[in-house]
């Protein structure tokens, strides 16, 4: 096989993976993107609450501060 017969399969192989993704991609790409925007949010409200020291009703406090 010459490089360019393997570099010819390559771009071959990438298209029919990208199509499958496509064709069997559970939601469209609008849906997908603000999933994954509502979930980057929400880490990073949690990611510096220290869950060890507070009461449920302080980490409930202190996230609806942020949320307003």
């Amino acid at each position: 096989m010459t490089k360019s017969q393997g570099f010819l399969i390559g771009v071959l192989s990438f298209a029919a993976g990208v199509g499958i993704g496509l064709l069997l991609a559970p939601k469209s790409g609008r849906d997908l993107r603000k999933d994954i925007k509502r979930s980057a949010t929400l880490s990073n409200l949690f990611e510096d609450l220290d869950f060890s020291t507070s009461s449920s009703r302080e980490i409930e406090r202190e996230l609806s501060k942020r949320n307003s």
